[in-house]
């Protein structure tokens, strides 16, 4: 697991010739999942990238093909955070990525932390939450 605090600023290598190609400017988010990668003078498929984490970003440049990056999704440090009635939860602070590139926890300024699986979009304005639903009982359903 690494967080978004650590990534950002990373060096990026490309794996077929072991060239730094920049570094780690921002992601780009779909719903829980990281789909690109900003880095100095190009964005990658998430797809291309061997591990999210490490000390350098690895990816395959052979996978990678130019992207669109959504400029709201850089940084998203600071981003206030409104659950499904608009009410504001808090602004991101961090958030913790699995290997996979798997956004697992959203760390909120207030010490709240939320489960990754909640973030359903980033904006110009806000993050999205989910409905935060109760644990499954582990009853079978009539």
């Amino acid at each position: 697991m690494i967080r978004l605090s650590q990534l950002l600023g990373q060096d990026a290598v490309a794996l077929g010739t072991a060239a730094r190609t920049g570094t780690v400017k921002g992601i780009g988010i779909d719903g829980s999942r990281i789909v690109n990668v900003q880095l100095s003078d190009m964005t990658i498929a998430a797809t291309s990238v061997r591990s999210f984490e490490g000390d350098v970003l690895t990816y395959d440049e052979t996978r990678s093909a130019a992207v669109p990056m959504d400029a709201a999704s850089l940084d998203p440090r600071g981003t206030r955070t409104l659950d499904m009635q608009g009410d504001e939860v808090g602004r991101i602070d961090d958030l913790l990525i699995t290997e996979a590139g798997v956004i697992e926890t959203i760390v909120l300024d207030n010490g709240t932390s939320l489960p990754g699986s909640r973030l359903r979009a980033i904006g110009t304005y806000a993050a999205i939450l989910s409905i935060d639903l109760p644990p499954p009982t582990g009853l079978p359903l009539a």
